[in-house]
């Protein structure tokens, strides 16, 4: 794809909505990590952030990081979306251009930087 202009910024692509449904597409479970304050704090101690919009031209906001929760934390968490969403098992795919979708990633937005908006990495990818 050529460069844009200066000055112009490339559309995002437009999602079709579907309403979000409980126990179709999300799930909310109390208590599910026994100290977040802990992963809290694990986080906010670290300092590999990547920055996202509006600090670079990602489609992303705010700034993210690798991994999230330690793998006994991350076991939980599998455990209860593989028995709500009824899937034997979780992973992680790889895109086609040979990037890596990751669900295990930190992310924080400042009221500022963005607007409440779905999300998915990508729905051709998705199983």
């Amino acid at each position: 794809m050529p460069p844009l202009p200066a000055g112009r910024t490339a559309a995002l692509p437009v999602l079709p909505y579907r309403k979000p449904t409980p126990g179709r597409d999300y799930w909310v479970f109390d208590d599910v990590l026994p100290d977040p304050d802990a992963v809290r704090r694990r986080c906010l101690d670290r300092n590999d952030w990547t920055e996202g919009r509006p600090y670079r031209p990602e489609t992303w906001p705010g700034l993210r990081t690798t991994p999230g929760l330690d793998p006994a934390e991350l076991a939980r968490v599998e455990a209860l979306v593989r028995n709500a969403a009824g899937a034997p098992r979780l992973w992680v795919q790889s895109a086609p251009d040979g990037g890596t979708l990751n669900h295990n990633c930190v992310q924080l937005v400042g009221a500022g930087e963005s607007e409440p908006r779905p999300h998915t990495d990508s729905r051709a990818l998705c199983r």
